[in-house]
């Protein structure tokens, strides 16, 4: 025992591990034995090392459900903080039991000390408030996992400080309407005006509050040179540690808020970190202070069964802390679809890493489950089908207990199904790519993980742990009676599949993400982070992301090397952070293009001779990068089709419209002996062309119904695409001046009506806008000259009285202020 102190890596040399492993695989314990489990855990969970600690609670929590008896548990949550436990068996279980003394009410009396409006914290919890009091002109990062309170600090934080500019930057677009929907649901102030997109803002208005991607942040920061915040949120912040565009950029951003208001407050929120020095970033001044929760309250279970050929079909039970694999006799079971459907509970989460896998499984399952008779599942399938399509993949999944969730689903699509997840019974799998791993909440109690991948490498372990903390939260544990302890030990379930890795070894992606005592270090890539090593291979890297900064806001870098824009279509490229062009390089090639159209007295009104400027001046000066979706541009007729995209816009076509354009297009092909080979990009493709990664889909050898969910996928993937990438461009040729405004307006919002594009401008969907503005405006109080909007709650009666479609219903009252 080194240094008297007793480690995990001694306790595994012992016999201990003998009766501690009868009591994880459920098998028969003595009297003696449970006695001298009980002993030990005790001795453990009194010892110095944190791992140490853990194995003696996870003992008394395994033991406490196994046997029902609360006693010790009760005890040692006490003694540990974990407040929200004890209360739940005092409440639930000794007072059901009519178990009161003294003592207990004693207890109880004390541990009022810790509640917090309806719920009760853990002491790290409180002790959190504490710190965010002491630290209230600092920086902070506060390591906690989901569920553990941060979306309240981020509430306080906005009803606190009603006369200080806030912003909260979020990495998804799911996310930001789950937060913002949070600040309008407290309550904060009546009519609250939360900014989710840059147009939103007025120079007028005062107190500002902010729900925004860093791409939005910065396009508001670039139209408001003066702009600053005094607090910022920053969640999933250790996505910063990434080396991607996105998070260059999120480091970009950050550096030029601390360069714009040296004293704003930066509030790092993430469900792991190792070392939140990590976050410091070059250029800036700010240092980090650190909260981080260290509280063991869930012990998940992790489960592996492969089904893939050549390998056994036992389930195996690894333990984290024994660091071995153990062999359960549970039965056999045929294949992965058998497996879950026995092994699931009322609210499960199936993980996988690409869509098409998603949807495949999808219509796999559904043909085992049976069909649910319910008015509401067939009221919510009635309106997909109105606001989509009959053949919608989706629609299937519903009727028997199913959603799918990943990001070619329209955003607001989403959020409704999310919605049906959590409130409504029958709705028993939610089927996911890594879309869950950026804070959306929703309850589930079990994890099936049948792909080990995030994009094209495999899940982090930290990524791993995050996925597995979103399951028995405890905001589900703790909120009903209905509910017990045996959630806090969640089940999690790796099964080897034709969806996983072929050669992939499930053993040693769980043992290296899930063993107790592993040591997991930061990836720190981004070469903006102060702890990032420059060297040769990411200088050039770091001279990109400089270059930018200096471009876009100046006295921030002091480099020699930096250069700056000489031309107006150089320094626009920069604010809006076009990263696909050697901007230094091309920008006068790129300006005699546009001084050509000025000189020509060019005005550009139409969807076609758009596609064709931003093909002459940008998409010309590409960088050599073979996966870049807008060399695609450079065809004629791919031009065509963005061009027919921009004409459903301004024509207001439905998404049912265009997915029967779609529907039409693929059989004019088909029919006239064209190529039916058509581009969908790697998370559809299914064939190669010209490379390595399949982006192609053969549309002859698809059915109708695979035609319309591809449509649906296509079309939300264009549009976003479209939002993302396209529409910098037109941006900036706009700024130039060679775009005509009527037209803009009807490219970027579809309409020219100003009431509508003001409702756009605050996040209402084109869809919805049309529909309150065109038989609901008596309700509707817009002030034009504010870009601000409010919306009558008793529009929400109204609409009911007329049967609108659900999917509106549940968009306009994330919109409503009661």
């Amino acid at each position: 025992m080194a240094n008297g102190i007793l480690t995990i890596k001694e306790i595994r040399k012992t016999d201990i591990k003998y009766i501690y492993e009868k009591l994880v695989n459920n098998s028969d314990l003595t009297e003696q034995e449970l006695l001298a489990l009980l002993k030990l855990a005790v001795v453990f969970i009194n010892e110095n090392d944190i791992n140490t600690k853990k194995l003696g609670y996870r003992i008394f929590l395994i033991y406490a459900n196994r046997y029902k008896d609360y006693r010790p548990l009760f005890d040692i949550s006490i003694n540990e903080g974990f407040f929200p436990i004890s209360k739940y068996i005092e409440s639930i279980i000794y007072t059901n039991n009519n178990q009161e003394s003294f003592i207990n009410l004693i207890t109880s009396a004390f541990m009022e000390n810790f509640r917090k409006d309806d719920v009760y914290l853990t002491l790290q919890q409180r002790n959190l408030y504490t710190f965010l009091e002491d630290n209230k002109e600092s920086t902070i990062s506060i390591v906690a996992p989901t569920s553990y309170g941060k979306s309240e600090v981020i509430i306080d934080t906005f009803k606190n400080n009603p006369n200080l500019n806030i912003c909260v930057i979020v990495p998804s677009k799911a996310l930001l309407e789950q937060t913002k929907n949070r600040l309008l649901n407290a309550k904060i102030k009546e009519k609250l005006k939360i900014i989710t997109y840059p147009e939103m803002y007025k120079e007028s208005d005062k107190n500002i509050y902010a729900v925004l991607t860093q791409e939005r942040l910065l396009r508001l920061l670039k139209r408001n040179k003066d702009l600053s915040f005094d607090i910022v949120f920053i969640d999933e912040a250790h996505n910063i540690l990434n080396n991607d565009d996105r998070n260059m950029l999120l480091a970009s951003t950050i550096i030029i808020l601390n360069k714009r208001n040296q004293y704003t407050k930066l509030r790092f929120l993430s469900p792991f970190l190792m070392d939140s020095n990590n976050l410091k970033l070059a250029y800036t001044s700010y240092q980090v202070h650190e909260y981080k929760v260290t509280e063991y309250i869930k012990s998940e279970k992790l489960y592996l069964i492969d089904f893939r050929k050549g390998k056994e079909k036992s389930l195996r039970l690894y333990d984290q802390f024994l660091d071995q694999f153990l062999e359960l006799d549970n039965g056999k079971y045929f294949n992965e679809i058998d497996f879950i459907t026995k092994n699931s509970l009322s609210k499960n989460i199936i993980y996988f890493n690409r869509p098409i896998d998603i949807e495949k499984f999808t219509n796999e399952l559904i043909k085992i489950l049976p069909a649910i008779s319910s008015p509401k599942i067939d009221k919510v399938c009635e309106e997909l089908k109105k606001h989509l399509h009959r053949e919608y993949y989706l629609i299937d999944a519903i009727k028997h207990g199913v959603i799918y969730h990943h990001g070619s689903i329209p955003i607001y699509i989403r959020l409704y199904i999310e919605y049906l997840f959590k409130n409504e019974s029958f709705i028993k799998y939610v089927i996911t790519s890594s879309t869950l791993l950026e804070g959306v909440n929703i309850p589930a109690e079990t994890l099936f993980i049948l792909n080990n991948k995030k994009g094209r490498g495999n899940l982090k372990p930290s990524y791993l742990r995050n996925l597995i903390g979103r399951v028995s939260r405890f905001s589900e544990v703790f909120s009903s009676g209905t509910k017990d302890l045996e959630l806090l030990e969640p089940k999690i379930y790796l099964v080897g599949c034709k969806y996983y890795q072929s050669n992939g070894n499930i053993e040693n992606f769980v043992r290296k993400s899930m063993k107790i005592d592993t040591t997991i270090e930061d990836d720190t890539e981004n070469t903006l982070l102060e702890n990032t090593q420059i060297n040769d291979k990411n200088l050039k890297d770091r001279l990109k992301a400089e270059n930018f900064i200096g471009n876009f806001e100046s006295d921030i870098i002091n480099n020699s090397n930096i250069k700056i824009a000489e031309t107006e279509i150089g320094k626009l490229c920069f604010e809006n952070n076009v990263v696909e062009i050697d901007i230094l390089q091309k920008e006068q090639a790129m300006n005699r293009v546009v001084q050509d159209y000025k000189n020509r007295l060019i005005m550009i009104d139409s969807s076609n001779s758009i596609l064709k400027a931003i093909s002459d001046a940008f998409v010309d000066f590409l960088k050599d990068d073979k996966n870049n979706n807008l060399k695609r541009l450079q065809n004629e007729k791919a031009r065509l089709f963005y061009a027919r995209f921009l004409d459903w816009k301004v024509e207001s076509k439905s998404y049912n419209e265009m997915i029967n354009s779609f529907l039409y297009y693929w059989k004019f092909l088909e029919e006239n002996n064209k190529e039916t080979l058509v581009y969908v990009d790697s998370k559809w493709g299914e064939e190669v062309r010209g490379g390595y990664v399949p982006l192609w889909v053969d549309i002859k050898n698809k059915n109708f119904k695979q035609r319309v969910n591809l449509a649906i996928v296509r079309i939300n993937d264009e549009q976003e695409f479209l939002d993302n990438v396209l529409f910098k461009f037109i941006d900036i040729l706009y700024e130039l001046e060679i775009i005509e405004k009527t037209f803009y307006y009807k490219i970027k919002y579809g309409t020219d009506d100003l009431r509508k594009i003001i409702l756009m401008k605050n996040g209402v969907s084109y869809s919805l806008c049309h529909l309150l503005i065109d038989n609901y405006l008596q309700f509707i109080e817009i002030n034009i000259e504010n870009e601000f909007f409010n919306i009558s709650s008793q529009v929400i009666d109204s609409m009911q009285y007329n049967d609108e479609n659900e999917i509106m219903m549940f968009e306009v009252k994330q919109h409503v202020q009661s």
